[in-house]
């Protein structure tokens, strides 16, 4: 085990030999230019190698993400598409995880499990993939917006941002991390639609959307205003602007919102049946916690105890009092001068709903109330500080006051390039040994428990003998068969029997007696929540299944609606194209 001073070392040791090396290219060639995107591709993994250290971090939730990654893909291989009912935790009893939290990451990790991948190594791969193709995004769009020193600059001020790092080695969201990849590339669509115009951008704006919101539905709440934003900038900046170029760009989103309609339209219309429903925003972080991180100097942003800084960046800060500077002065006379009124006012807008000032909005706005932690707003934050340091420090014409910027904007947040402390015993196999125990021990999710379960005592902590229990009566019971989403039994009822079904009660649970539907109860006697039933004497065949609410159906079918829609558009456009060269190679034969 690398205790934290050896992994500092290290890291500096690795920084030292890239800025050794490349400074031995320089004399070697001195008139070649490095090329930036090859060297961001290096410098982003100066942070990321620590995360492939043998086993799992001793804090954050990366071992939670790992159980919960096995239950999603044991019901892919089970053949249901879109998951929601996890059956193997909660001590079998189920909960309906995959309802109330982001898809696509677990997706992701399914598909790397698939390829080969344990599912430790698969989850890594994530979050290393995720942090640098961040900075690739970052620098696709800012070189379309500005030129390639530009992008380089906004990439290592978004990468090295403290919250990226926080997410990456503390927190270990992995919904949050592939957001951060997403969001600009989001922004990119959203420029190259309103210049080109073009059915493949809008066809990728919507799919890029709709990733965006499966990746972390959260942040997609909070990131429309950020991409509208942009987007009425930009098509009010075009010489020839009409407003189907407009009205084009909005319906681009709101088919990415329908596109994943399956997703997010059950999570809003169930809520209400889960513990969740009455959470709401119940603190903020003080002022000066955006400012200065009390650890080593300011320099650290997890605590002793597991505590963290949601700093916005010392250079970010410095970087938004320059843009202030030159914004109501004459010496920044430039074309860019409104980008950075947007994005100035951009930040204002996002840090103002961080402090507690705000909390009336929280309780206004739709869709915001469950949003958990307002310092997630620090990931959409941190565009508008990386594109204002782009605009504000391509021009610098002192190269070595830029690469001093630069360096401290990164070897800043050296202390935070690797987690306090790794259990290397922790693999695949001891995680699905304790598997189905796992929520109890603390992987939990919170708000996708059923409010039919003890508030106080949600999770369960043993595993059943028999999944099917009589509670009164008198009958006999053989288990036929058992998945994720379907339970079967057959059951000889000798006297009026009451049972008990040992998996929570929640909306999408039917009982099927020979075939019939028939009525659950969950007593309010049982403080688990579970599945409850009366029979009569007689030869029965019992299936549980967890099947499709209606509103679950009509989102399927809107997503549907939303994919042939997009792939109907493609087609004929392609059509169109092809159409039109042909009748071009008549005309050029004649």
């Amino acid at each position: 085990m690398i205790n934290p001073y050896a992994l500092s070392f290290i890291n500096l040791s690795l920084s030292i030999i890239l800025g050794t090396a490349l400074i031995i290219y320089k004399y070697i060639y001195p008139k070649k230019q490095i090329n930036l995107f090859f060297l961001l591709i290096l410098i982003s993994l100066l942070p990321v190698w620590s995360i492939f250290r043998p086993g799992v971090y001793e804090s954050g939730d990366l071992w939670v993400h790992i159980t919960q990654s096995i239950s999603f893909y044991k019901s892919l291989t089970e053949g249901i598409l879109i998951p929601r009912w996890a059956g193997q935790l909660n001590a079998t009893f189920g909960f309906p995880a995959f309802m109330f939290i982001y898809s696509l990451p677990y997706y992701i990790i399914s598909l790397f499990h698939f390829i080969g991948f344990s599912f430790v190594t698969a989850t890594k791969l994530l979050i290393a993939l995720s942090f640098i193709t961040s900075g690739i995004g970052m620098f696709i769009w800012i070189k379309g917006e500005l030129n390639e020193k530009a992008a380089f600059i906004a990439s290592i001020f978004y990468l090295f941002v403290p919250y990226h790092l926080v997410d990456m080695h503390f927190r270990s969201d992995i919904g949050e991390m592939l957001a951060f990849a997403i969001l600009p590339i989001n922004l990119y669509l959203a420029k190259k639609f309103i210049e080109k115009s073009s059915v493949k951008f809008f066809a990728l704006q919507a799919i890029f959307f709709a990733a965006l919101i499966i990746s972390h539905p959260a942040i997609a709440i909070a990131a429309p205003p950020l991409i509208l934003a942009y987007m009425l900038f930009y098509w009010y900046r075009l010489k020839k602007r009409n407003i189907k170029q407009l009205i084009n760009s909005f319906l681009s989103l709101a088919i990415g919102a329908m596109l994943s309609a399956s997703f997010w339209l059950p999570t809003i219309s169930l809520i209400k049946f889960t513990q969740q429903a009455d959470i709401t925003i119940v603190s903020f972080p003080r002022f000066l916690d955006f400012i200065f991180s009390p650890w080593r100097f300011g320099f650290l942003f997890q605590g002793h105890q597991g505590e963290l800084s949601f700093i916005l960046g010392y250079t970010q800060i410095l970087i938004l009092i320059y843009a202030v500077y030159l914004l109501f002065t004459n010496k920044f006379n430039s074309k860019h001068k409104p980008l950075i009124k947007l994005f100035l006012l951009l930040f204002a807008g996002y840090f103002f709903m961080m402090q507690s000032i705000s909390t009336p909005l929280w309780h206004i706005i739709p869709f915001i109330r469950h949003f958990q932690f307002v310092y997630r707003l620090l990931l959409i934050v941190s565009i508008p500080t990386s594109v204002l340091a782009a605009i504000t420090l391509y021009k610098l014409k002192n190269n070595y006051l830029l690469i001093l910027i630069l360096a401290f904007t990164v070897f800043s947040t050296i202390l935070n390039w690797g987690n306090r402390n790794v259990i290397p015993q922790i693999n695949d196999s001891t995680i699905l040994k304790n598997l189905s125990l796992s929520t109890a021990d603390g992987a939990g999710l919170g708000q996708a428990a059923p409010i039919w379960t003890n508030p106080n005592n949600t999770w369960e902590n043993k595993i059943p003998k028999y999944h099917l229990e009589i509670i009164s009566g008198q009958a006999e019971v053989k288990q036929i068969s058992r998945s994720t989403n379907y339970h079967e039994y057959a059951v000889a009822v000798i006297k009026n029997t009451t049972f008990r079904e040992d998996t929570l009660y929640f909306p999408g649970w039917n009982l099927y007696v020979n075939n019939k539907l028939n009525p659950i109860e969950v007593s309010k006697t049982n403080p688990k929540g579970t599945i409850e039933f009366k029979l009569k004497p007689g030869l029965y065949d019992l299936q549980l299944k967890f099947e499709d609410t209606f509103i679950i159906k009509q989102a399927k079918t809107i997503t549907v609606t939303a994919f042939i829609f997009i792939i109907g558009i493609l087609f004929f456009n392609k059509l169109r194209y092809n159409s039109i060269i042909l009748i071009q190679k008549i005309r050029d034969t004649r």
